[in-house]
């Protein structure tokens, strides 16, 4: 019975050694693992934040192409109006 629980003590600070041991990698990998968790939300980030600035820079297009239409379309207008008296 003596070394029965000698073997049962040996196995249970085995075990615990091997917990022990474990630790430090399975920490490094969680730490890893946030690390590109983290690298991923600032790629995602970034991503986004050139969309935005792509949507802007439509949107400021989209202005000028609007204000060069009112400008044509009052151009058009005049010269109608200067071919009328014309006749």
């Amino acid at each position: 019975q003596g070394s029965a629980q000698i073997g049962q003590t040996a196995s249970l600070f085995a075990s615990t050694t091997a917990k022990e041991a474990a630790l430090p990698f399975d920490l490094g990998f969680k730490v890893g693992e946030a690390g590109l968790l983290v690298k991923q939300a600032h790629e995602e980030t970034q991503q986004m934040a050139a969309l935005s600035n792509m949507s802007y820079d439509r949107h400021q297009k989209q202005m000028e192409l609007e204000q060069t239409m009112e400008e044509l379309q009052q151009e058009h207008t005049r010269l109608k109006w200067a071919l009328q008296k014309a006749q």
